[in-house]
């Protein structure tokens, strides 16, 4: 069986501790957004999270999960996927799964406060979702690595927005020679992720966004804000030009921790409304 697109609903919240804000933010994503929408939702257990093993906290429970999003994707084998978390490392399996259809010619614009860079062992707290990022990029633990569909290289990723970065992170992007764009960046100039990714010649174009990334001020629904964040304004127009002059394929909507009561947001409606036109 073959979808052209799939709506994926992966509300893993493990990665980020002890926290489940995000679980229940992404049915809060369904409930108030995509209520009409035809969605797959992935089994991410409620249940309490399991001790620290190969130096990842909630170990069983992410490859398990894992291993079971990759199972939908192999089932119905889509061209295009809008990944609903969850935490940030939530549209890994959808990620790598991309990537292996584009035959490693995949984009990734990754949106995010954070690096998500870090290793099992730089790693100072052990939770996943400061390191799946560089699990995509094949420098993990080695069962995880291993149920992803591909991995990317440093050439096919674009960093926005990140500002809160560890020693490790900082390290690896400067000497991977990543690019990175920071929030004056693309306040100044909107189209420059949009100008970055044509530059790269990549065949398609993945957009991760965690919401930690827009300014708090503006936006107050992200469980681990950071200051001096992206306006929303410039977002919005990021988005729009790069999902103008890329082909897009696939989009995660990410780190929300709303409720069903929070009132509905222009710019999440402005995101889910990309990922349900991929």
């Amino acid at each position: 069986m073959s979808k052209k697109h799939l709506n994926l609903l992966v509300p893993q919240w493990q990665g980020s501790g002890q926290d489940d804000s995000i679980y229940h933010g992404a049915f809060a994503l369904l409930e108030n957004y995509l209520s009409d929408a035809d969605l797959t939702q992935a089994a991410i257990t409620d249940q309490p999270i399991s001790p620290v093993k190969h130096d990842i906290l909630g170990y069983d429970e992410i490859l398990t999960q894992l291993k079971q999003v990759n199972e939908i994707l192999q089932r119905d084998r889509p061209a295009a996927i809008f990944t609903i978390g969850g935490g940030c490392d939530a549209d890994l399996g959808a990620m790598a799964y991309l990537n292996s259809i584009a035959d490693g010619t995949m984009a990734l614009l990754y949106i995010d406060a954070h690096g998500d860079l870090n290793t099992p062992q730089s790693s100072n707290s052990k939770l996943f979702y400061g390191m799946s990022l560089r699990a995509l990029l094949g420098d993990s633990d080695e069962e995880i690595v291993r149920n992803l569909a591909s991995t990317i290289t440093p050439e096919q990723l674009i960093m926005c927005a990140n500002r809160a970065l560890d020693v490790e992170e900082e390290r690896y992007i400067r000497e991977e020679g990543i690019v990175s764009l920071s929030v004056k960046d693309i306040e100044n100039d909107p189209h420059i992720a949009a100008k970055s990714l044509l530059e790269k010649g990549c065949s398609s174009v993945y957009i991760h966004i965690d919401l930690d990334a827009l300014e708090p001020k503006e936006f107050s629904y992200a469980p681990v804000p950071e200051p001096d964040g992206l306006k929303v304004q410039p977002f919005i127009e990021m988005l729009q030009a790069v999902t103008k002059q890329c082909r897009v394929i696939g989009l995660g909507l990410l780190e929300y921790s709303g409720t069903k009561d929070s009132p509905k947001l222009n710019v999440i409606e402005k995101i889910v409304d990309i990922g349900l036109g991929l």
